[in-house]
């Protein structure tokens, strides 16, 4: 018998990890998408794409391509691309994931 077991009469439950979803199940997740770099400011840590699909640019920082294993893009550099809404800027749209062809 634990120590809480005898105090309180039950048994200490074990602690769970959180789970945390991957941002593919957000309800904004979108498929992967051919896009092609239109802009990239390495000096300023942020840049834009185009999707092949047409559209306004999508912007994308720095810290998006950190934490998909990439170190900066160049213009004119065929990616995909999944995006969704920005969580700063209501109404504007922005890369979520990005791979290198």
């Amino acid at each position: 018998m634990g120590f809480l077991e005898g105090l309180f009469g039950r048994k200490e439950q074990p602690k769970q990890e959180a789970k945390i979803a991957p941002k593919e199940s957000s309800p904004d997740a979108r498929p992967w998408e051919p896009a092609v770099v239109s802009k990239y400011l390495s000096g300023r840590n942020y840049g834009f794409v185009v999707r092949d699909a047409g559209g306004d640019d999508l912007f994308v920082h720095q810290t998006t391509l950190a934490r998909c294993g990439l170190a900066t893009l160049t213009d004119g550099q065929k990616v995909d691309v999944r995006w969704g809404k920005s969580p700063t800027k209501p109404g504007k749209f922005e890369v979520t994931d990005i791979r290198a062809k």
